[in-house]
């Protein structure tokens, strides 16, 4: 199973749960009708999809496209990178050192 997650937020709130919620609103679905097309008893099961306090997989964002007429990027993946630090994720080994050859010896 793929989940598909994001991590740009911006002021706590992830930014795919509100684009979701925008485009759903816009294209004139309420959660409850959301709900009923994804096969859910009551809409509290797409509210916990579209306010994250579920994980979501990508059979079911691409089923949630398909219903809102939409590409997947333009909901659940960001278009652009903020940037919060200037400390290195990692830093490669030099060639030709005990890092570059084995790995594990680092």
């Amino acid at each position: 199973m793929v989940v598909v997650e994001v991590a740009s937020t911006k002021g706590g709130v992830n930014m795919k749960h509100m684009r979701l919620a925008q485009i759903r609103k816009a294209r004139g679905f309420t959660q409850e009708k959301m709900a009923e097309l994804l096969g859910y008893k009551d809409k509290s099961g797409y509210c916990q999809l579209e306010n994250g306090q579920v994980s979501m997989t990508l059979e079911k964002a691409t089923r949630i496209c398909e219903i809102l007429d939409v590409k997947i990027e333009d909901i659940f993946f960001a278009k652009s990178v903020e940037v919060t630090s200037t400390h290195p994720i990692c830093e490669l080994p030099k060639p030709n050192t005990a890092c570059w050859k084995s790995p594990t010896s680092c």
